[in-house]
């Protein structure tokens, strides 16, 4: 991705809000009202402390590349005016930095990230890889995003309104029979089901559907989760004991990859 230019070296331009467009790549489809009524109490007690970026599409007219929240939030204060740097760039290099700086937000949806990711790829031409390093995930996670996409709208629409994690939809993903899948959802959501219990239900589910004919596949899966509660444990311990160490495990069909962090 080619950089642009910005007027200035960063300098801060107070542009009416009624000259800023939002931007059409914006990858987050829907904005928590009460979200951005806190953030404009927020904006009327201190300003907005940070700029947002837009691209100069004439003399009086700019389209939106970051700070919609705080947009929505200013005009919501009564701002006539916002603080925002010009950037200087084509509208594809617009789309791009859009899309890039929404899925590198964590309040953005999983789904909304794997939409973005996945519009870097197909519309922009970005390989597995670039997209990767440029959203500051491994090719791992962006694999697993992208993998979500295979869920319906109605499935998808469970998760996010049961607020179900990203780890769980991982987790049911293993079922590739839809009509199966979709009844799993529902007995997690009505019984409230815990992650661990989840994971047992669909690797029943899965067992008894693709592995009837192989018993071994069972005991393999049983041992590595007796690893995964040894690995759980060990950063639960470091933790109690004022350790600052996080974990995170990806899944493919091929492999399990568990990254620990742990601070110096």
């Amino acid at each position: 991705m080619s950089s642009g230019k910005i007027k200035g070296e960063s300098k801060i331009s107070m542009i009416p809000v009624f000259q800023i467009s939002e931007n059409k790549s914006q990858p987050r489809k829907n904005f928590n009202r009460e979200d951005i009524r806190y953030l404009a109490r927020s904006i009327e007690l201190n300003g907005i402390l940070q700029p947002l970026i837009v691209r100069d599409v004439s003399p009086f007219e700019y389209e939106l590349i970051s700070g919609e929240r705080r947009l929505r939030a200013a005009v919501m204060a009564g701002f006539s005016f916002v603080p925002c740097i010009i950037l200087h760039c084509s509208e594809h290099q617009s789309a791009v930095y859009t899309l890039i700086e929404n899925v590198q937000r964590e309040d953005l949806s999983y789904f909304e990230q794997a939409e973005a990711i996945h519009k870097l790829i197909k519309e922009y031409g970005f390989s597995v890889e670039k997209a990767s390093k440029q959203i500051g995930k491994s090719e791992v996670s962006v694999r697993n995003k992208l993998n979500l996409l295979k869920f319906s709208e109605e499935e998808r629409k469970l998760l996010i309104d049961n607020e179900l994690s990203e780890r769980y939809a991982t987790v049911l993903m293993k079922i590739k029979n839809t009509d199966i899948r979709k009844n799993v959802l529902n007995k997690v959501i009505d019984n409230n089901l815990n992650l661990f219990d989840t994971e047992e239900l669909v690797e029943r589910v899965t067992d008894s559907d693709n592995n009837k004919n192989n018993p071994r596949h069972r005991i393999v899966i049983k041992d590595i989760r007796l690893f995964y509660n040894t690995i759980n444990k060990a950063v639960s311990t470091m933790r109690q004991s004022g350790i600052n160490a996080t974990e995170e495990k990806t899944e493919t069909d091929e492999f399990v990859e568990y990254r620990i962090r742990i601070t110096k």
